[in-house]
């Protein structure tokens, strides 16, 4: 049991009385609160709650899954269904962290993993050098980098994670130590990078940086980044360098810094860094004019500054990039320059090429940084060959996006797709809270508890409407 208290344990387990619960126990000082094979989590919106009852709590969920990790794979038991008689149990574990945006997922994932990557002799540090950073040390450096890259300010939230994480953390059964951890990055809410919606702000290190930069406040010169004099940064939309976390200069600096910091640590050069950054604000200042409907786009005059800047920055020659976004290439790669065939965009056709290029470009550095991030783990663990051959019981940790309604017609395909994982999520933990226990008290021939079935509320028609047969998903797919 990973604490006296349960909520299954609540007599009357209805949705008024887990509030109930959950209300007092937050009063108390408790943020966390078990539930069966769960924890639920209400964010008290401050970093003052580290409380020794918090704390003692989240160590009990490390233990319970490294625990659980590290049972042998011949610890077998006898099953009918197996001709031989014996069945293999796995007992890799999986952390999913789920709620609505603001719960607080990523703080508790990285409490979480903080415990974790400190765990049995091995704690990360490379043995023949103390002076190595350890696996929490990267780790918490990398979160750092991907969360000013990944994070953004939304309507609800200030500091809501747009993308989401899949943490891999390997465990030698034969001596309990951490061998593995790697880092995988997926969804990142790319559409954001060329337009936040409205009333919100694009990623963080976008905002810090264009407000550092056009001070003279970044590695990079003012005239090296082509900033100088730029007011306005169409990319950002109406909030331009205003920061939900970091709203004062020095503020912002500050962040910057730290990310410096960390992208050193993890041999990634803030200079290049910088270099994509100006680029992509560039790029979204770039604009196109036509003198017909149908006719080929042109680039602005008045936007042949950012053009430079940006073909400077990506190193091409005068020219090139212009070529790129106003002219499509129809040939096969395999046919040569002289017989390609070639079509002249329009303005519409450009900046879908212009957007789709800063987007890459953006999503581009977060994979490098997991990249690297999964290079210097690998090489602070200490002689990871010993693994090759080891026993590995393996820990997954899951960190998604968190559900988020703007209102009637102000949520796009992308948060549509986020809300439904959510849902998803949502009827996995109400079957594990509510229903299974109903149902195992039936198969056992006890009585139901009053008002359980009727104390909560089930999402399974919210699921089939999106994923059902003729469902959202389908309908989307024939007007594709």
């Amino acid at each position: 049991m990973m604490s006296d208290f349960n909520l299954q344990a609540v007599p009357n387990l209805t949705e008024d009385a887990v509030l109930d619960v959950l209300c007092q126990r937050f009063h108390d000082g408790n943020v966390y609160t078990p539930a069966g094979d769960m924890i639920i989590a209400v964010n008290p919106c401050t970093s003052d709650y580290v409380m020794p009852a918090n704390q003692e709590l989240l160590g009990q969920v490390a233990e319970r899954a490294r625990v659980a990790a590290l049972k042998p794979v011949n610890d077998a038991y006898a099953c009918p269904t197996d001709p031989t008689g014996r069945y293999e149990r796995a007992h890799d574990q999986i952390v999913l962290i789920s709620g609505d945006s603001g719960a607080g997922k990523t703080s508790t994932l990285n409490r979480l993993l903080a415990r974790l990557t400190d765990i049995g002799p091995f704690s990360g540090c490379d043995a023949r050098d103390s002076t190595a950073p350890s696996a929490g040390t990267i780790l918490a450096a990398a979160n750092e980098l991907m969360e000013a890259w990944g994070n953004a300010g939304t309507q609800l939230n200030p500091n809501s994670s747009r993308f989401c994480r899949f943490l891999d953390l390997g465990l030698d059964r034969r001596s309990g130590s951490l061998c593995r951890l790697t880092v995988r990055s997926f969804l990142l809410e790319t559409a954001r990078v060329t337009g936040p919606a409205r009333g919100e702000r694009n990623f963080h290190v976008l905002h810090h940086f264009a407000a550092a930069a056009t001070r003279g406040r970044t590695v990079m010169s003012v005239d090296d980044l082509g900033v100088e004099g730029a007011e306005r940064w169409l990319y950002l939309g109406a909030q331009q360098d205003l920061s939900p976390i970091a709203e004062s200069l020095d503020a912002i600096c500050a962040a910057l810094k730290r990310c410096q910091k960390a992208a050193q640590m993890l041999g990634v050069s803030w200079a290049d860094l910088e270099r994509v950054l100006a680029i992509v604000l560039h790029l979204g200042n770039i604009a196109f004019v036509h003198t017909a409907a149908a006719a080929p786009a042109c680039i602005d005059p008045a936007s042949l500054d950012f053009l430079t800047a940006a073909e400077n920055l990506l190193g091409q020659s005068p020219g090139t990039l212009a070529t790129w976004l106003t002219v499509k290439h129809l040939s096969s790669p395999t046919v040569s320059t002289r017989d390609a065939i070639y079509r002249h965009r329009t303005v519409p056709e450009a900046t879908a090429a212009r957007d789709a290029l800063a987007r890459t470009l953006y999503e581009r550095v977060l994979l490098h940084i997991v990249d690297r991030t999964n290079m210097v783990l690998a090489a602070a663990l200490s002689n990871p060959t010993d693994c090759e051959d080891a026993e590995v019981g393996w820990i997954g940790l899951v960190d998604v996006f968190g559900f988020e309604h703007f209102g009637v017609g102000e949520n796009g395909l992308e948060q549509l797709l986020i809300n439904y994982v959510n849902e998803r999520l949502h009827a996995h933990y109400t079957w594990h809270t509510f229903e299974r226990e109903r149902r195992e008290r039936v198969e056992e021939g006890l009585a139901e508890v009053e008002g359980v079935r009727a104390g909560y509320v089930e999402n399974d028609g919210v699921v089939e409407l999106l994923d059902g047969k003729l469902g959202v998903f389908d309908l989307l797919n024939e007007v594709r």
